[in-house]
């Protein structure tokens, strides 16, 4: 029994070599986890700010 063997084009090796790569998944799950890092950081440098400018206030109004 004769085989035939399917020669692979370059549009379908380009093609499955795309849907095989998974580092754009990689980087878009790093972009993620940096920006929910951020948005922490943010929230508690803002509230941090808020209860230190109340700090000043208090020491102001006290002098």
């Amino acid at each position: 029994m004769t085989r035939f063997v399917r020669k692979e084009t370059p549009v379908q090796r380009m093609t499955r070599n795309f849907l095989d790569d998974e580092s754009a998944t990689t980087a878009i799950e790093y972009a993620l986890l940096g920006v929910f890092i951020a948005i922490a950081i943010i929230s508690g440098v803002s509230s941090l700010g808020a209860q230190l400018n109340q700090a000043y206030v208090n020491i102001a109004n006290g002098i």
